[in-house]
């Protein structure tokens, strides 16, 4: 009898969280009977091939939707896929637009657009009834300057469909508007301006069976300070009254099927304002990043997230084991000192740790550490994950605490000195 095959778009990575992505997805298809055909961009394919279930590795830019399209085809011919899937951000349109082609289970291309385009997201949260800021479409620093003009308070400058808080930024009165509006087009065609909600951050994470999105984990988020709004650690469970972690659910719901999704997995922000409010932010059709899915694999012991996905869109029946009360899970972001880093030692030692769940250094000798800005500045992530009822946070800050950072200073520029 025939294995279901599974092309799975963006489906390497040479290290950090993508590649454990791979690993368990492999691992996950593996223990399912599903053959896994994984196309990606060749820097992200070596060691693929070897993993379990992996029946080829292909060269296809998984950001390229008529490449995907083409592929996908070409391998249907040879034989019946079963099904195109993608966990990556842009590989989320390909596989959409692949699986819709062949007439296979995805979500579809309009619900992928809706959510991956942040505006088109925040209308559709709105229509369904949910409480959403104020958000303006603009294209130049002149016409933000007219939707601000006269108004108070606090405001977001970022791009319209960038991710890892690439160009976000706060804007306040007195503040230029225009080099912010600036740096957000350098991430993206058009930018947004959005009313300000004050509150604290959190994530839902998820998955759809048959169409209907079950919440798994609420997930505390740690940031940086205004002006920029980077990711600095997640905390599993999300320490919330349970009155209030219960209409975030229920929110959470509301906006996942108010986008449109029906496959896969789903990571959705939202605040809970001073008020108790639960005001969504963004709707993603993907896992969380920095290493969530770790987490909430850890506090459910047995569950398959990736798996699950693969059963759901072959119509087999999924079973969600459900959280360990005594398993906690936490990421904490490391930052370098400012300077030219020339080398990062104790990793090893850290992840030997017993509670230790991955330690991904992200920051590169010779890379210029400062000011961080976006996600990709960060210098690593130290994930730990603890089984009796004790604190993951401190934990985690502990094993990132045994990373050594060596930095030389960064001459200043000609003429600066």
């Amino acid at each position: 009898m025939n294995r279901p095959r599974i092309l799975l778009l963006g489906g390497g990575g040479p290290a950090g969280h993508v590649a454990d992505w791979a690993r368990r997805s492999a691992a996950q298809a593996d223990r399912r009977g599903i053959d896994l055909i994984v196309a990606d961009l060749r820097e992200n394919l070596p060691g693929i091939a070897d993993l379990p279930s992996v029946t080829a590795a292909v060269e296809c830019d998984y950001r390229d939707v008529a490449a995907c399209r083409t592929l996908a085809a070409a391998l249907h011919a040879e034989r019946p896929l079963a099904a195109v899937a993608g966990f990556r951000e842009f590989s989320l349109l390909s596989a959409a637009s692949a699986a819709a082609d062949l007439g296979l289970p995805w979500n579809s291309v309009e619900a992928i657009r809706t959510a991956r385009t942040k505006d088109l997201c925040r209308y559709a949260v709105a229509a369904a009834g949910l409480p959403q800021p104020e958000c303006h479409r603009v294209r130049t620093p002149q016409e933000a300057a007219r939707v601000l003009a006269g108004r108070a308070g606090r405001w977001i400058v970022k791009p319209r469909d960038a991710f890892g808080s690439e160009g976000v930024q706060l804007f306040a009165p007195g503040d230029d508007v225009g080099k912010l509006v600036r740096r957000a087009l350098a991430f993206s065609e058009e930018a947004l301006v959005e009313e300000f909600v004050s509150g604290a951050e959190f994530s839902a994470e998820g998955i759809l069976l048959a169409g209907e999105p079950h919440v798994l984990e609420l997930t505390a988020k740690r940031t940086t300070e205004p002006p920029y709004f980077v990711e600095l650690g997640h905390q599993q469970p999300a320490p919330l009254p349970k009155d209030v972690a219960d209409e975030a659910v229920r929110t959470v719901s509301r906006a996942v099927r108010a986008v449109g999704l029906t496959h896969s997995l789903f990571h959705v922000e939202f605040w809970v304002t001073e008020d108790r409010r639960i005001i969504c932010g963004e709707v993603h059709a993907r896992t969380g990043g920095d290493w969530i899915h770790a987490l909430t694999e850890h506090r459910r012991p047995g569950l398959d997230l990736f798996g699950s996905v693969f059963d759901d869109v072959l119509g087999r029946p999924v079973t969600l084991p459900p959280a360990d009360p005594d398993r906690r899970a936490a990421v904490h972001v490391a930052v370098p000192p400012a300077g030219r880093l020339t080398a990062v030692t104790g990793a090893d030692r850290a992840a030997g740790h017993r509670d230790c769940l991955a330690v991904d250094v992200v920051a590169r000798p010779g890379q210029i550490t400062g000011t961080l800005a976006d996600s990709f500045g960060r210098g690593a992530l130290v994930v730990a994950g603890t089984r009796r009822g004790e604190d993951p946070v401190a934990r985690a800050a502990d094993l990132a605490g045994q990373l050594r950072w060596h930095t030389e200073p960064v001459p200043a520029p000609e003429g600066t000195r």
